[in-house]
């Protein structure tokens, strides 16, 4: 698999991980939720960040995911927001390389 297929496969993953993150990020107004961002770094190198972005800034983010003891809260929202959507996206791996695959013309 070539450098580029690989690396658009780890930011169709980084993007997925963003999704769920957002989804189960816990949420009063919506501020933690609206500051997660994907960022492509470099070749095979991303970034998904929460709490450091416009529109606002959110420095409990750091708290909710590392700090507090897991619990949930209420709509499937919880505090280990983004290593779960992390181990998640990463079980389907496998996945994401079978897509990679199948787009590659010989």
């Amino acid at each position: 698999m070539s450098t580029i297929a690989l690396d658009k496969v780890l930011a169709n993953m980084a993007s997925d991980i963003e999704r769920r993150a957002k989804q189960q990020v816990p949420h009063r107004k919506g501020t933690l939720q609206n500051t997660g961002r994907t960022k492509r770094l470099g070749i095979m190198k991303h970034q998904i960040s929460f709490g450091e972005a416009p529109p606002a800034s959110a420095p409990y983010a750091r708290k909710w995911e590392y700090e507090t003891p897991p619990h949930g809260f209420k709509k499937g929202r919880k505090t280990r927001y983004l290593r779960d959507s992390a181990d998640a996206v990463t079980k389907n791996k496998n996945n994401y390389f079978k897509r990679a695959f199948s787009t590659i013309r010989i």
